[in-house]
């Protein structure tokens, strides 16, 4: 998986996707040659020093105008192309055993706890949208391979299974996903 941080505007990546428009899996720049001795400096501590929010947990809506062409991984460059191309590979090869795309852009988790004895929280997804990852271009300065995002197509489904969980577990009803819905808005019906 690639978590995604500094705080993008999921509705605007939502709509930038749905539109059939790809989206930029951006890195972190690795510090500057003679920086780090022995290994490189962790990745977020490297993040933050560029200004990059790590926080995972992102706002429901932002009110500025977001570019949305780019989503922040933390990732140095190598480590972005190798977990891309692992991802790429392992997609591939679901697909072509099973003919069904498994690879997704989620967007928005549930924290539950499983009964009010548990001390570790669930996440479960809210959004599932079927996503494809592909190579794009050469980054110039560090010569590893770029990836996109792009929305497959097919259906963009809800979480069922945690929707019947909830359901017979708690007698709650979680709303259904609309078609024609913005991510934040299926989450303030939640909420």
């Amino acid at each position: 998986t690639i978590q995604f941080v500094d705080k993008p505007n999921i509705d605007a990546v939502f709509d930038r996707l749905v539109d059939g428009k790809q989206i930029q899996i951006k890195f972190v720049e690795e510090p500057p040659v003679g920086i780090f001795t022995n290994k490189k400096s962790d990745v977020k501590e490297q993040a933050l020093a560029q200004g990059i929010d790590i926080e995972i947990e992102f706002p429901i809506i932002r009110d500025e105008t977001p570019n949305t062409k780019k989503l922040q991984s933390l990732y140095y460059p190598i480590e972005l192309e190798r977990t891309c191309r692992k991802i790429v590979q392992e997609a591939r090869t679901i697909t072509e055993e099973t003919g069904t795309n498994m690879l997704y852009l989620i967007f928005g988790y549930l924290e539950f706890y499983e009964n009010e004895n548990s001390e570790r929280p669930f996440l479960a997804p809210l959004i599932a949208m079927p996503v494809h990852l592909e190579k794009t271009t050469v980054d110039p300065h560090t010569r590893t391979y770029q990836y996109g995002i792009s929305y497959s197509g097919e259906d963009i489904h809800d979480n069922h299974t945690l929707r019947e969980k909830l359901l017979q577990d708690a007698s709650l009803i979680i709303p259904d996903w609309e078609e024609d819905e913005v991510p934040s808005s299926y989450f303030q019906k939640i909420e």
